[in-house]
């Protein structure tokens, strides 16, 4: 599920608390991201629609924080986030990840967000969140409980269509958040 938030311009508290409400969501409701995994993106740099599937665990991306582009496999075996997480994903031979339309990674949910469009910084306004996880209902309070987050610190709240290949409890499209 995915809403995007357009103002006001990120600042060093609102970042914090920003990060800090996603990491009390995710370890909470999303049972330390077991359920739920949350994502916040540069909104300017991504091309619609995007695309949530399974891929090779040799699939590359640019880890947020790190310098060098590694595979999915090297994210889970070498940075503290990915060694953290590995529990998640044992025994797949496909990972959770998310790419835009022109081919960028946005994140290899529930471990990390790519470096690219993934890093949100001072100064950002334009916002994309997503919420990803195994459990619907738990998905979707989560991406609400974010969005009235964002509109309460002054954002325009504009829904987005997520359209699931396998359909879900609430239809085969649906416009979050709800």
């Amino acid at each position: 599920a995915a809403f995007a938030s357009h103002g006001p311009a990120v600042t060093a508290g609102m970042l914090a608390a920003l990060v800090g409400t996603k990491e009390k969501l995710a370890a909470s409701l999303g049972r330390n991201r077991r359920t739920a995994a949350i994502g916040f993106y540069r909104l300017g740099g991504i091309s619609f629609p995007v695309t949530y599937a399974a891929v090779p665990p040799g699939t590359v991306m640019l880890p947020l924080g790190e310098t060098v582009p590694m595979t999915l496999d090297e994210i889970l075996r070498s940075t503290e986030t990915g060694r953290k997480h590995a529990p998640l994903l044992a025994g797949l031979d496909r990972y959770p990840f998310l790419s835009d339309a022109a081919g960028i990674p946005l994140s290899f949910p529930p471990v990390l967000n790519s470096d690219t469009v993934g890093r949100v910084v001072e100064g950002d306004g334009d916002l994309f969140c997503e919420v990803t996880g195994t459990d619907w209902h738990t998905v979707q309070l989560t991406l609400s409980i974010l969005a009235c987050n964002m509109e309460d610190r002054g954002a325009v709240i504009e829904p987005v269509e997520t359209v699931y290949a396998a359909g879900s409890p609430s239809g085969a499209s649906v416009t979050t958040p709800v």
